[in-house]
């Protein structure tokens, strides 16, 4: 299917087994959308070859492992959620510095460790949702969140997070 732009198979939880490699570069698909599924096994390192993927969706299965760095090779991504998976614990994803088109960012229950890095308000600024809910993140929520002009929902509940709230947090249109 060389023309393909979008594939939407969310909502099969019959649907199980592992995500293939992805054998060679597909630059027209846009939309991957694979949410609320039993898909099993790690995302391939291969995900990669989908250089045209603006939304990707892989939320709600039973993935395993860790997330792939190669993911940051996904530079046009506005929209990754790959929450709510089976990974192994890990620190949040350096990958995600590199897709600064992301307008929608979802790591819930993923597993991650450490603290929220401080880089996210600086170089994710087109952000207008972020969830991290549901982690082992902890220390100071980092003062250049207060950077997140465009966000609207910031969802950091359920963590090991301390310090306190940066005080600038009150200026963001959060909600709105």
């Amino acid at each position: 299917m060389p023309n393909l732009e979008v594939l939407d198979l969310h909502g099969n939880v019959f649907l199980h087994g592992e995500i293939p490699d992805i054998a060679a570069e597909q630059t027209t698909l846009q939309v991957l959308a694979l949410h609320e599924n039993s898909l099993t096994g790690e995302i391939p390192a291969s995900i990669n070859n989908l250089k045209g993927l603006r939304h990707l969706d892989l939320s709600g299965n039973d993935i395993t492992g860790t997330v792939p760095e190669t993911m940051g090779d996904l530079i046009d991504l506005e929209y990754l959620f790959i929450g709510i998976n089976e990974f192994d614990e890990m620190p949040f994803p350096s990958f995600v510095r590199d897709l600064t088109n992301l307008t929608e960012l979802s790591l819930k229950k993923t597993s991650l460790t450490g603290q929220i890095p401080e880089w996210i308000g600086n170089d994710l600024s087109l952000l207008r949702l972020l969830d991290l809910d549901g982690n082992k993140l902890t220390g100071p929520i980092p003062n250049s969140m207060t950077n997140l002009t465009n966000l609207i929902f910031l969802l950091l509940n359920r963590n090991e997070l301390t310090g306190t709230v940066p005080p600038d947090l009150k200026y963001l249109n959060l909600g709105e």
